[in-house]
């Protein structure tokens, strides 16, 4: 799974059927500018060369099936295992990526 952010339009989802990887692109790695451009996709986290991503914002974008909730449900109880999921359990850490 893929979060593509442009710094002029924000956010989208691309792949959403690997629940295997995760991880944003941008342009720049920098967090804070990725994370102003995300809108409601998420944030800057506190590690440089991460974001947030909106749990709700993916379930949304996705708009997937029961299949497709079962198996992003699963990703989600992975990334929480690894330490990935914020303390509220509404975002997931991605490691952001240069195209």
């Amino acid at each position: 799974m893929i979060i593509r952010v442009d710094l002029a339009t924000g956010a989208t989802l691309e792949d959403e059927g690997t629940f295997t990887a995760f991880h944003a692109i941008s342009s720049t790695d920098d967090n804070e500018i990725v994370g102003a451009a995300m809108g409601a996709a998420g944030h800057a986290a506190d590690e440089p060369g991460h974001v947030w991503v909106s749990v709700d914002w993916i379930r949304s974008a996705a708009g997937g099936d029961a299949a497709w909730l079962a198996g992003f449900d699963a990703m989600v109880g992975y990334a929480e295992s690894k330490g990935w999921i914020n303390d509220a359990g509404s975002h997931i850490k991605a490691h952001l990526e240069r195209p």
